[in-house]
């Protein structure tokens, strides 16, 4: 299988979320290209990849742009094929349960919209 997995990063966390999928799913035997969505793929790397996983951060409640940007120029490629997405919310960690669980229900609005 050829995966490719893009992503967008602030600092630095969701790089190596993104670098250690691709480790366990190269060990699985998967192909993985790795792009960071600052120099976005182009439609050819989309269009060759059997899925498309792409990974990104939340700050101050909105998505990276780069990534954001990425998928908006390729929708037309990236809306037909198999596809999964991660989100990092650093958040998420906070001891306090109800602002955590307020962080994340913030979190699922903003990813249904």
């Amino acid at each position: 299988m050829r995966i490719l997995l893009c992503y967008a990063t602030r600092e630095g966390q969701t790089a190596k979320i993104a670098e250690r999928l691709t480790d366990h799913l190269r060990a699985d035997g998967a192909e993985v290209r790795l792009v960071n969505a600052a120099e976005p793929p182009d439609a050819t790397a989309l269009a060759q990849a059997d899925l498309l996983v792409f990974g990104t951060s939340m700050h101050a409640g909105g998505l990276e742009a780069e990534l954001v940007n990425c998928i908006n120029a390729q929708r037309d490629i990236i809306q037909h094929k198999p596809r999964a997405f991660f989100l990092v919310l650093l958040s998420a960690a906070t001891r306090d349960a109800a602002l955590r669980e307020k962080w994340l229900a913030d979190a699922r609005a903003k990813m249904d919209s």
